[in-house]
């Protein structure tokens, strides 16, 4: 009976003590946001997703950060994540270090919609900076604008678009990294966030 005992519990034992959190120091080495499939750089060592080309496009800036499997970003008030499983799917955890919305934010995109939580607790009313960031940093709705986004300055850093949302005149701007192709900086209005 112990032999058995032992067969059954030690497998059980085992996989319980795995740490959870592998995966995620694994990612906690790549630079920018996460999409799958693509290839490793045989120099760097580094993954390189398929649709952040090193062109420094902001079209495809957008579309990485769109299929980002794992996004994490910074605010000046605290830092965030956003993980998805697949278009849907998606969860955003956002902390809030000072200020009036001070705490630990989650967002989880469900069939019936958005379902927040504050310090753990559901919450109903949301403030609107943090549901723009959701907004944002999942969705990344492209405006429609009133001129096409033109590089206005380059730098070895960054490659800067501007541009005006034609429905509600915000400005955007836009820092891409001209070597990954991934969206380093967006503010929109008075929101601003920082990538990878």
């Amino acid at each position: 009976m112990r032999r058995l005992l032992l067969i059954v519990a030690l497998p059980l034992l085992l996989a319980a003590c795995e740490n959870p959190f592998k995966v995620r120091s694994t990612l906690d080495s790549i630079d920018g946001p996460v999409v799958r499939p693509g290839k490793v750089d045989p120099k760097s060592g580094r993954y390189i997703p398929p649709v952040c080309a090193a062109d420094g496009s902001y079209r495809q800036a957008v579309e990485c950060l769109r299929r980002a499997t794992v996004l994490r970003f910074r605010t000046p008030d605290g830092q965030g994540m956003v993980t998805r499983d697949s278009d849907g799917r998606e969860r955003m955890v956002l902390y809030v270090g000072r200020g009036t919305m001070e705490g630990s934010w989650t967002a989880v995109l469900e069939k019936g919609g958005i379902v927040w939580t504050l310090n753990g607790a559901r919450v109903d009313v949301v403030p609107g900076e943090i549901a723009r960031i959701f907004e944002l940093v999942v969705r990344f709705p492209d405006p429609k604008k009133n001129e096409e986004p033109g590089a206005v300055g380059r730098d070895e850093k960054a490659i800067t678009y501007e541009f005006t949302d034609a429905g509600n005149g915000e400005a955007y701007v836009v820092r891409v990294d001209p070597a990954s192709g991934h969206l380093r900086q967006l503010t929109v209005g008075d929101i601003d966030l920082t990538f990878g």
